[in-house]
């Protein structure tokens, strides 16, 4: 998706092979998908800013999602510092838009759902939750 990773072909054609795009009613669909990853793999940083010291995901790891296009391009990663097994992980989001960096504050963000939680379930998101936040005082601190 990115200059060390991209795997898009250089030619509409063969991008067009590798999604099995064969609706020719939404040729002009792929060919803007096309252009844009063309223009995301161009504009991509080439440096990659280093991890917080208490990010547990793999040092570098690479952007990987964008959002916008020409001048409003923005990558983005997240940096973890705690993944909880049931609905809740500490984490920051990292935006490079064209070599200006920012990062938001740490948080805890909650995924899912406890509608219909048992009483062991519930039990268990609320253990989760206080890990989550100790992790979170920890890191800003």
């Amino acid at each position: 998706m990115f200059p060390t990773t991209s795997t898009t072909p250089l030619t509409f054609e063969p991008y067009l092979l590798d999604h099995n795009a064969t609706d020719s009613a939404n040729l002009d669909g792929w060919r803007m998908m096309f252009e844009r990853q063309q223009f995301v793999d161009a504009n991509a940083p080439t440096v990659i800013p280093p991890c917080p010291a208490w990010c547990i995901l793999p040092a570098g790891h690479e952007y990987d999602s964008t959002d916008g296009f020409g001048a409003d391009l923005v990558f983005a990663r997240r940096h973890v510092a705690y993944e909880g097994a049931k609905m809740s992980d500490v984490s920051v989001t990292e935006r490079n838009h064209y070599g200006a960096v920012t990062v938001d504050e740490p948080s805890i963000f909650l995924a899912g759902e406890a509608d219909e939680a048992t009483v062991a379930e519930v039990r268990a998101i609320a253990a989760e939750l206080l890990k989550a936040a100790d992790v979170l005082d920890r890191i800003t601190r």
